[in-house]
């Protein structure tokens, strides 16, 4: 995934996805994507069929009674080489993003994101394999 971890901003692929996230979920996602560009990332997980993103959250919620949600977003990434695309879920604390969450639909994923397109998703299941 570019750039490695240990860069302290979200990249463009992080901030496009969290900005779909909040597109999709307007009300729950209030005033979040005012703080995509703020937000520091803490760590890079690629795991071959997906990849996490965690994020620093802000000193004012250390210790606050949590309130998490999760949520996901009408669109997916489309990707050459990806049959069936890429999925998003962002899990948030106190509407701060903690978790950045991207799926595969069970193929294998390098992280590579270039030329990726966010899309409606289909409202058909997935077509068979042939």
């Amino acid at each position: 995934m570019n750039p490695e971890p240990g860069d302290s901003a979200p990249n463009a692929f992080e901030a496009a996805l969290l900005e779909s996230v909040c597109r999709s979920n307007p009300a729950k996602a209030r005033g979040l994507a005012d703080r995509i560009p703020d937000l520091i990332v803490l760590s890079r997980e690629l795991t071959g069929k997906g990849c996490f993103t965690i994020f620093a959250l802000p000193d004012l919620i250390r210790g606050a009674a949590s309130v998490r949600s999760t949520l996901g977003s009408n669109e997916e990434i489309a990707l050459p080489g990806l049959k069936f695309g890429l999925g998003i879920l962002a899990f948030l604390e106190q509407g701060f993003p903690h978790l950045l969450e991207v799926y595969t639909h069970g193929e294998a994923w390098n992280g590579e994101w270039e030329g990726f397109r966010l899309v409606p998703k289909p409202t058909a299941p997935f077509p068979e394999e042939q």
